[in-house]
């Protein structure tokens, strides 16, 4: 009997943390753990990610990579969250969906920056990748960071 054995071809999950464009941020194409992010208010913390995101989703599902978008501020929290707690939360779910090979763009939360340094230190003690990025960054840009962290299939 001829038995073939299963090989997964997947890059791993990750999670990609769009964060709102401020001063002092890392530019779209930085590798690895960007400084954290100052918090921001709350209006301002989703304007331009979803677009940004979706765009960067499409390209990533036309490599037949799993991907899913997390808008931070939709179905994740309570009313009473304080920001923190907001990314803690968002966080958790991101880290458990990329441990399962899932690339997970995160939008619209405005960074703690304590609770993203403790969410992107869970990240690297699980081994997950994690990558902070300014949302200001054009698709091209983003998916190059993923390439250059081996998180993406560079196109030939």
């Amino acid at each position: 009997m001829n038995q073939h054995a299963t090989v997964c071809t997947c890059l791993p999950g990750a999670t990609l943390w769009l964060a709102p464009p401020t001063a002092g941020t890392a530019p779209a194409g930085a590798t690895g753990p960007a400084p954290a992010v100052p918090a921001v208010a709350p209006d301002a913390a989703g304007a331009g990610h979803d677009a940004g995101a979706a765009a960067l989703a499409e390209r990533l599902r036309g490599e037949h990579r799993r991907v899913e978008v997390l808008e931070g501020t939709a179905g994740l929290g309570s009313p009473g969250d304080t920001a923190a707690a907001g990314v803690l939360r968002t966080g958790l779910v991101a880290e458990i969906l990329a441990r399962n090979g899932i690339a997970v763009l995160v939008t619209g939360v405005a960074p703690d920056e304590r609770a993203l340094a403790s969410v992107r230190e869970r990240h690297r003690e699980g081994g997950v990748p994690f990558l902070t990025l300014p949302s200001d960054g054009s698709t091209d840009e983003l998916y190059a960071a993923l390439v250059a962290n081996g998180l993406a299939i560079q196109a030939s």
